[in-house]
Parts: C-alpha cells; structure tokens; sequence
C-alpha cells in the first residue's frame, strides 16, 4: 500500500473534465519545497475530489493525501488524491487559536 500526503502550492490552472464514465475528472500541478528545487507533481482527482480540485487556482497553498501511480506504457507517475484542502491564512489563524486555548 503507498499513502502519500504533500503540502504544495498549485501551478497550474486546474483542467476539469469528465471520466469515460461521465465521473468528473480535473489534473493539476503542485510544487513542494524540494530543498534548493521545488518537486513537480501532476495530480489527478476523481468525484468529489476533482469538484474541490476544480476551484483552486494558481498560487493557492494545498495539502492533499492520496497515493503514487505508474504508467509504463509512457513512463510517468501522478499523484491520484482523494483529500484535497486549501490552506489560507483563515484556516492556519484557526488552528492556532485552538492550540492556545
């Protein structure tokens, strides 16, 4: 089993679209503090994912959890998430209220 959870900023405008089977699709790029270079992932979301994934847009701060897929026929990987949450500073204000209380 592989779990992957990454902290990233999105930089590229998300693309919705639908599955074959009409289930709603949308990829995206996000890039991590890789130390003196910043990782690239491409990430696909299905269902509700991808309607979440859908609203963002470049420059927003995500954190996502999913997992690493291959493809051997063109040789990538993509991240497949299934948790997408947008980090704001509302979001982070409220976290550290409650640690304080």
């Amino acid at each position: 089993m592989n779990v992957l959870m990454l902290i990233g900023e999105v930089v590229s405008a998300p693309k919705v679209s639908a599955a074959t089977d009409g289930t709603p699709k949308t990829s995206f790029t996000i890039a991590v503090d890789g130390g003196t270079l910043p990782l690239h992932f491409a990430v696909l979301c299905f269902g509700g994912a991808a309607n979440r994934a859908g609203q963002l847009v470049e420059g927003d701060c995500i954190a996502l959890s999913g997992k690493m897929t291959a493809h051997a026929v063109n040789r990538t990987m993509n991240v497949v998430a299934n948790q997408i949450q947008l980090l704001t500073e509302e979001n982070q204000n409220e976290d550290a209220n409650q640690t304080s209380s």
